[in-house]
Parts: C-alpha cells; sequence; structure tokens
C-alpha cells in the first residue's frame, strides 16, 4: 500500500507544480512576436480567495483560454486596444448542513484603449447574491503580481514584468 501512495505522489505533485508554473506568468493570449514591452495585461487576482470567491478569466476577445491545462488564468496578456474579456465568478461559500452551496455567475467585461505597459483590474463586487466586475486601470509599469505557494513554507511573489 505505501509503495501504491509513492507511485501515486510523484504524478500528483508533477501535476500541481505544472499548474503552478503555468499561472507564474500572464497567460499569453496575443499573436506571437510581441515583446512584453508591447503588451498589456489584464488581471482578475483576487486576495482571499477562498473567504471572498473569484474571478477567472475564460474568454478573451471570443477565444477561449487555456482552461484544460491547468485552469483558467487569473491574469492574461494582450496587444494594445479594446479586448472582450469572458470571466466566470466561483464564491459566496455557505455551508449548508453536510454540503457546502456556492454561487456560480458568468459574465463578460470590455476593456477599452488598453495601453502598453499598463495592467487592468477587474475586481469583483458582490451585492444581494449579484455579482459585478469594477475595473480600474493600475497604470503603467506597476507592482502587481501573484503570490504562489504555502504561507509560511514555499509562498513566492510573481510580478508582472514588461
Amino acid at each position: 500500500m505505501l509503495q501504491l501512495a509513492k507511485t501515486l505522489s510523484a504524478p500528483v505533485a508533477a501535476a500541481l507544480l505544472a499548474g503552478c508554473a503555468f499561472h507564474q506568468a500572464p497567460y499569453v493570449a496575443h499573436e506571437p512576436g510581441l515583446a512584453p514591452s508591447e503588451t498589456s495585461v489584464f488581471s482578475v487576482i483576487t486576495e482571499n480567495a477562498a473567504r471572498n470567491g473569484a474571478l477567472e478569466i475564460t474568454h478573451v476577445d471570443g477565444k477561449p483560454t487555456a482552461c484544460a491545462q491547468a485552469g483558467c488564468p487569473v491574469w492574461v496578456r494582450v496587444k494594445p486596444g479594446t479586448h472582450a474579456f469572458g470571466l466566470r465568478f466561483n464564491g459566496d461559500y455557505k455551508l449548508a448542513g453536510a454540503f457546502i452551496r456556492w454561487q456560480t455567475a458568468v459574465l463578460s467585461v470590455e476593456v477599452p484603449d488598453m495601453q502598453a505597459r499598463h495592467v487592468y483590474l477587474g475586481r469583483q463586487v458582490l451585492s444581494n447574491d449579484r455579482v459585478a466586475v469594477q475595473l480600474q486601470d493600475l497604470g503603467e509599469r506597476p507592482d502587481h503580481g501573484l503570490s504562489l505557494g504555502l504561507e509560511g513554507a514555499n509562498r513566492k511573489y510573481h510580478p508582472v514584468t514588461f
């Protein structure tokens, strides 16, 4: 039995590490050949997602992102301009007896006139069982990124770079 557990743990660990590596930088959702400095980033990174719920990016300009690879991205790199993003919200978690209940919503948001080297943040706003997205331009080359790993163990901050 112990041998089986060791055999199963290696593929599981590899899958988890691959998933983390996938999210360390924004998902590239533009044609090849653009330098990072010629791109914009749209982010839906949520602090305390376990309590507040979280958004994930399912589509960019009608094209699906790589959700099947390692989960939907929470940030994407696009060429400057106006872009439409498909989002999925999972949150409002509640314990109902022996079950956990949560809400899921599918949203779309358009971000007009995205500028090169800017990060645009989409924040979920919850109100009366409804969710909306509030947009904010964080400006050019802001300190924005994603922390991955376990607090106190292997947590690492991955900033957006241009």
